[in-house]
């Protein structure tokens, strides 16, 4: 009798055991993550194929743009954002490649956890990860960056977001978790949400235009100069080292020349300005 009883409490636990396991899905761990199909790059790759580690780093570059501005905030609710330039401001956490369709490979985040039917992902931080003040980035500034960009961004944000929740699991890992499963590409979408410095925005209204350049995480540092005069703004953003095994980006520093035509005689000096631009990029 006592067999019985013990080969029975045996099979319910055998049946709970599988119940469980094919309720909870597995978990995948990765440096890169492809919608479809597998990643190009394998792990520990050196650079993309359309990169030239070998190329010149340093010089200038001088483009120009054909408008104004009167905010250095990109995503404020309301002004109207600089042009051109601030490229490479924010990085994302992780960074997809120009020669695939949807792949993403290690920036902020260094390797990703994901649930096998996508219910949630879990990124875990590069710890040589800074700011642009150097200020290591942690997963309080991935959570911040989420909830500014849901509550305080533009409402298509939130809209394609509703129901995903950012959670920080310690210093250098952030989860998040999504409203419904099988949605590979909803959790994809948030690898390339940009990082903001918490310790910059905290402290400001994020839906208002700034008048000063902001605090970023990208290669490219805070605008350094500028000059507004009454049809003519001048910015100059400088390079800087980043995270990215130390290197240093191949271009280091970028100028932009924004022209503002109100009156019809001026298109005469935008045309001589955008013929100026062509003669200084021809190689």
């Amino acid at each position: 009798m006592m067999k019985k009883k013990i080969i029975f409490l045996m099979l319910i636990f055998c049946f709970m055991g599988i119940s469980l396991s094919a309720q909870t899905p597995r978990i995948i761990s990765a440096a890169s993550i492809a919608l479809r199909g597998e990643p190009k790059y394998q792990d520990g790759f050196t650079h993309f194929d359309y990169v030239n580690p070998d190329a010149p780093k340093g010089g200038n570059i001088t483009l120009h743009v054909i408008g104004t501005y009167d905010s250095f905030h990109r995503y404020a609710l309301r002004g109207d954002s600089l042009l051109g330039p601030p490229t490479g401001f924010y990085d994302t956490l992780l960074v997809s490649s120009w020669d695939e369709v949807e792949s993403y490979y290690p920036l902020i985040a260094e390797r990703i956890e994901y649930a096998e039917d996508f219910s949630f992902i879990i990124f875990h931080i590069n710890p040589d990860a800074k700011a642009q003040d150097g200020v290591p980035i942690t997963s309080e500034d991935v959570v911040f960056s989420f909830n500014t960009f849901y509550e305080k961004g533009v409402p298509q944000f939130k809209r394609y977001y509703e129901g995903v929740t950012a959670q920080a699991l310690d210093t250098l890992r952030v989860r998040f978790d999504l409203p419904r499963p099988d949605d590979k590409e909803l959790m994809m979408a948030i690898c390339g949400i940009n990082i903001l410095p918490k310790h910059f925005w905290e402290t400001r209204d994020f839906s208002e235009p700034l008048s000063v350049p902001p605090l970023g995480t990208g290669p490219y540092r805070k605008i350094t100069r500028w000059v507004s005069m009454l049809f003519t703004s001048v910015c100059l953003i400088i390079g800087l080292p980043i995270f990215r095994a130390g290197k240093a980006p191949s271009i280091l520093t970028v100028s932009a020349k924004i022209i503002t035509v109100t009156l019809p005689s001026q298109w005469k000096l935008l045309r001589r300005a955008s013929m100026m631009y062509v003669l200084k990029t021809r190689p």
